[in-house]
């Protein structure tokens, strides 16, 4: 509430294939992209 900062951090992306970060079916488990008419092509941070 006073303004101050509460956190800071860093952090970074990597695009990899699930099977290398995940061991579960993604198929069975229905994972899936859903795009929509109006999703962003890109967001600037």
């Amino acid at each position: 509430p006073d303004g101050s900062i509460a956190v800071t951090a860093t952090g970074k992306y990597m695009k990899l294939a699930l099977d290398k970060i995940t061991d579960f079916d993604h198929e069975e488990q229905e994972w899936k992209v859903v795009s929509k008419e109006n999703d962003p092509t890109e967001i600037e941070f």
